[in-house]
């Protein structure tokens, strides 16, 4: 019976190894930083998405009325897990619009009319104080985060007059 037990005891600190060293690899640290726009926080609620160039999860959150934001994975407050990330950031200013109607055809009228309207929209000059449209998908942003075990506070300084792509 003593065997059992100590075989049994063993096998528990074994599996419970096990789960430590795989956990440790998800452990997610606390993140958060500060955006501006031509020395100005950026607009608030703007969202930052964190697009993972590596096996990890992505994560987002949205900035508050001081250019602040704190980024998550799961919920609130759970942090972001180690490793290196595209930025993404979007707000109403800086994000392409959305089709006024369902797109049934790529004939219709009403899709041409509002694929130009999106060109349109890439094409405008940069406004001082308004976030590039170059940030805002994953493809076209230059923006990258290596986010260390201990966690890290990032300021990005951005100029409204970042090129477009």
């Amino acid at each position: 019976m003593t065997q059992l037990l100590r075989v049994l005891a063993l096998g528990f600190l074994g599996a419970a190894s096990l789960v430590a060293v795989g956990c440790k690899n998800d452990a997610l640290v606390p993140i958060e930083g500060r955006i501006t726009v031509d020395g100005l926080p950026v607009l608030e609620g703007t969202s930052v998405l964190l697009a993972p160039l590596g096996d990890h999860k992505p994560a987002h959150g949205k900035t508050g009325a001081d250019g602040v934001f704190r980024v998550y994975t799961n919920v609130p407050g759970d942090g972001v897990m180690p490793g290196e990330y595209r930025v993404v950031l979007v707000n109403s200013m800086n994000a392409i619009p959305l089709p006024d109607h369902e797109v049934t055809r790529e004939d219709d009228p009403a899709y041409l009319a509002y694929l130009k309207k999106v060109e349109d929209f890439k094409k405008r000059p940069p406004t001082k104080g308004m976030l590039p449209i170059l940030y805002s998908a994953p493809d076209t942003t230059p923006l990258r985060w290596k986010i260390p075990e201990d966690g890290v506070f990032m300021k990005l300084e951005l100029e409204s007059k970042a090129p477009a792509k």
